[in-house]
């Protein structure tokens, strides 16, 4: 984050006692290609770390065109399950309804169910909801005027505040996940 990286570099938690690493690739995919988050797997194990929090999908869904997106979601399970092996905590975050994907907001929706249905009896990976409206932002009354703009106008990424919304989320998943490894 940009911001104030004494607050949000490394999510905020004490450097002395956790190191938090950010293993990204602009426009990801869950499936094969180019920027395929499997290619990512080596880099990450490498780093030997103890809490993996994945959040990879929505740029899958602009080649989804008509079809069904169980495969999105095979392959996000399979990620899952390949990292698991290797990490004691892996979280899976649930897909974002970005307004760019809006045609395909069902599959979304259908994306989520079958991650969260495919995790929910796991002991090493976790289904993650974000919280903080995401879905349904917060609204001023009855004019239904969002307090907050979660998505940029691009439509595609997160606003500044859609940022801080999700940094405070992924604080509370790594800070859970580290807790239950007594790490914290």
């Amino acid at each position: 984050m940009e911001r104030d990286p004494a607050t949000y570099g490394n999510l905020g938690l004490d450097r002395r006692r956790v190191s938090v690493h950010c293993v990204g690739v602009g426009g990801a995919t869950a499936r094969l290609g180019a920027k395929c988050l499997f290619q990512q797997l080596e880099l990450v194990l490498n780093l030997q770390p103890s809490v993996v929090f994945v959040h990879v999908g929505e740029n899958d869904l602009r080649a989804l065109g008509s079809g069904h997106p169980s495969g999105i979601s095979s392959e996000i399970i399979k990620l899952a399950q390949l990292i698991s092996q290797q990490v004691p905590c892996v979280y899976v975050s649930q897909l974002l309804p970005f307004p760019a994907n809006e045609a395909h907001r069902e599959a979304v929706i259908w994306i989520n169910s079958a991650l969260q249905s495919a995790f929910q009896s796991s002991a090493s990976v976790q289904y993650w909801k974000h919280r903080g409206g995401f879905w349904k932002p917060p609204t001023a009354g009855p004019s239904e005027t969002p307090l907050r703009q979660i998505f940029a106008e691009d439509n595609v990424h997160l606003s500044k505040e859609g940022h801080v919304v999700y940094w405070h989320s992924l604080r509370v998943a790594i800070t859970k996940a580290l807790q239950s490894q007594n790490l914290m």
